[in-house]
């Protein structure tokens, strides 16, 4: 599911609405939210009627100022449930779905003198059901300066009341792809402004439900603003050759995973002690460990809800086997639930929080945004040359760190290195060479996060601490 929201700045020009008719032919979205129409609803039923849309929703404009539509086809079942002049607050129910949420078409005021008002909306409808919800459209203010090109500087204090009000209504920000500003002056010179006023803002609940959301930022050739594309499901920019593995901090809860790698990693090797013994027998770890998921592989909120439902029926027994059977049921039971934690603090890295704290949501949500931050759908290289593709983004990076680590040709040193002075002795030089101990090795790797970002080989710093006890006789 698409969704259009352009601020137009008057449909009474027949190019703009050849654009907006341009954007709906190649977009296909299933509803369009429009501010400064300009239009009463007799001649927004013309736009559409020429949009091909069935549905129609109208604030009508104040003199020659203002005015709001929301355009939405068959495919989706819109309920209006309130509307001003700043806004359209509908319930949305998703295609072949009985999930609802909330979609607010919104429109800060432009005048900056009752901005305010427009929080205070924000905040009302922010109370009104249902729980999950997202707000797009021109809200006429920027979170910070770095939102904002040329100029004077927006002032701290109306910034600061618009990220009151994102934090009261508990929205934030769904990024974007594309230009970054969304509105310019379009003036000449030193008088050229350019700034992000346009935006997509959603709550925890609404991100769950479209974890692979995308904002899409589109220049318009008709109107000083930049037209939003909001996608529920995400584009694909290109197929992967082959997915790299990826240890689950989660399976070092299960004993039988450990006894499983204890046992791969103890298993001799005709290369005696040696790095390329170590590299065969994390090699061998992690075919093990892939068998381990195929293993485990299934619904664990499925496996977490039949455990629970068994446990209801257990309760209601009165007799010393059930009492067994009730604390077998309840390890099990939480030995899943932690492990959902830790697998969802593992996509999060939230280290703040520690193991063990329920907090599932928040790290789902953080590992979403994480998620949807990482996408690289377009990169600008040295020559200034845009890539969109998949392959063409990926051999950008690879030739720009190819450039950056290929070594130049270096003249004769010596001269240079004959007048420095002499700052490691040759006692300090002897105790740098000497080997690491097994203790210096274990010391340092348990001051290192355990779930922080992987070696090449899959494994974080985890993997090796929970198993040091074996691993570390290697060293």
């Amino acid at each position: 599911m698409n969704i259009i929201s352009w601020n137009c700045r008057g449909l009474g020009n027949l190019r703009t609405v050849h654009d907006l008719c341009r954007m709906v032919k190649e977009k296909r979205p299933s509803m369009v939210f429009l501010m400064e129409t300009k239009l009463r609803k007799v001649k927004m039923e013309v736009i559409r009627y020429k949009l091909g849309f069935s549905n129609l929703f109208v604030v009508d404009c104040v003199g020659k100022s203002g005015g709001l539509a929301l355009l939405w086809g068959d495919d989706v079942v819109v309920d209006i449930q309130n509307y001003s002049q700043r806004h359209i607050n509908g319930i949305i129910q998703s295609p072949n779905s009985n999930v609802q949420w909330k979609l607010t078409g919104f429109y800060g005021h432009p005048e900056v003198t009752k901005r305010h008002e427009a929080w205070e909306l924000l905040k009302v409808l922010s109370r009104l059901p249902p729980t999950p919800w997202i707000c797009i459209g021109d809200f006429n203010e920027v979170i910070s300066n770095a939102e904002k090109w040329g100029g004077s500087s927006r002032s701290s204090n109306h910034m600061r009341l618009f990220q009151v009000a994102l934090e009261d209504c508990e929205l934030s920000d769904l990024g974007f792809r594309g230009p970054k500003y969304t509105w310019s002056n379009c003036r000449d010179g030193s008088e050229f402004i350019k700034e992000r006023l346009d935006r997509g803002v959603a709550n925890v609940a609404w991100r769950e439900l479209f974890p692979d959301v995308e904002v899409r930022v589109e220049v318009s050739t008709n109107s000083d603003h930049a037209v939003l594309i909001l996608s529920l499901i995400r584009q694909q920019r290109g197929n992967y050759k082959y997915r790299r593995f990826r240890y689950e901090a989660s399976w070092a809860l299960d004993r039988r995973y450990k006894t499983k790698i204890n046992q791969v990693w103890s298993a001799s090797t005709s290369l005696g002690c040696s790095w390329d013994a170590i590299n065969l027998k994390l090699s061998r770890c992690k075919k093990e460990s892939l068998q381990w998921q195929q293993e485990i592989r299934g619904s664990t909120q499925d496996t977490i809800g039949h455990l629970r439902d068994k446990l209801n029926l257990l309760q209601g027994r009165e007799d010393e086997v059930a009492v067994n059977d009730i604390k077998l049921v309840k390890q099990n039971l939480q030995l899943l639930l932690d492990q959902e934690d830790l697998k969802w603090k593992q996509r999060a890295k939230a280290e703040w929080l520690k193991n063990g704290d329920r907090n599932t949501k928040y790290y789902h949500a953080c590992a979403n945004y994480r998620r949807n931050l990482n996408q690289i759908s377009t990169i600008k290289d040295e020559q200034g040359v845009l890539w969109n593709s998949f392959d063409d983004v990926g051999r950008a990076f690879v030739n720009y760190f190819l450039d950056l680590f290929t070594a130049s040709p270096v003249g004769n040193m010596e001269p240079c290195l004959a007048h420095l002075e002499e700052r490691v002795s040759s006692h300090m030089n002897d105790e740098l060479l000497q080997p690491f101990t097994r203790e210096e090795v274990g010391y340092a790797l348990h001051q290192m996060a355990p779930l922080k970002a992987p070696g090449p080989d899959g494994f974080p710093a985890g993997f090796f601490q929970h198993h040091w006890e074996t691993m570390g006789n290697e060293w």
